[in-house]
């Protein structure tokens, strides 16, 4: 395995030292597209689930900014969970907060459960990708939106399918979202959907 599939690999699912340099790394990386999220979600009182939280930081400064009265994030990585409960350590002791490790296709969570659901380039990295989005879709309460951040050149490296505009608009109504909208800003993309 060369060095690019190695650094790709953890960057899907971070482990051992080398993963916690890369989610210290991504939690940097993300500061602007955290502005773009913090701009975009704004439900005080709601309850959100961030899937593939890494290290938190998105986790973190929405509850700084009061977006949010309670969020949990979930990762299969173990280390990216241990990062990110660390980080958002003041927010867990005061039950605004919890960190779990999870898989976006097995979601522990009753339907009608969440008011947001938000990924942050991750969702190229799902192995399921119809489960995954079927699991939002039912854990979403009526009317709570999905939001999916990430780079465009990521979607067309990682994604066979779905990586465009139209094929994404349509696979998401199949699962049955509604107003599917996708945002541009230079390289980076905003899929918003509601249920």
């Amino acid at each position: 395995m060369g060095l690019v599939e190695i650094l790709v690999n953890q960057s899907g699912k971070p482990s051992g030292i080398l993963g916690r340099i890369m989610i210290k790394i991504m939690n940097r990386m993300d500061a602007g597209l955290n502005k773009w999220i913090v701009d975009k979600v704004d439900c005080p009182r709601g309850c959100a689930l961030d899937i593939g939280c890494g290290g938190g930081e998105t986790l973190f400064r929405l509850l700084e900014e009061n977006k949010l009265k309670h969020i949990i994030g979930i990762d299969y990585s173990i280390d990216s969970v241990k990062v990110a409960k660390n980080k958002n350590k003041h927010f867990i002791e005061k039950g605004r907060a919890e960190i779990l490790q999870g898989n976006i296709t097995r979601l522990p969570y009753s339907q009608n459960y969440f008011d947001i659901i938000l990924a942050v380039r991750t969702h190229y990295f799902w192995d399921d990708f119809k489960t995954a989005f079927s699991e939002i879709y039912r854990t979403l309460k009526p009317d709570g939106i999905m939001y999916v951040f990430s780079e465009i050149y990521k979607i067309q490296y990682h994604m066979k399918e779905y990586n465009t505009d139209v094929t994404m608009i349509c696979f998401l109504q199949s699962i049955g979202f509604k107003n599917v909208q996708i945002e541009n800003r230079g390289t980076v993309q905003c899929i918003t959907a509601y249920k």
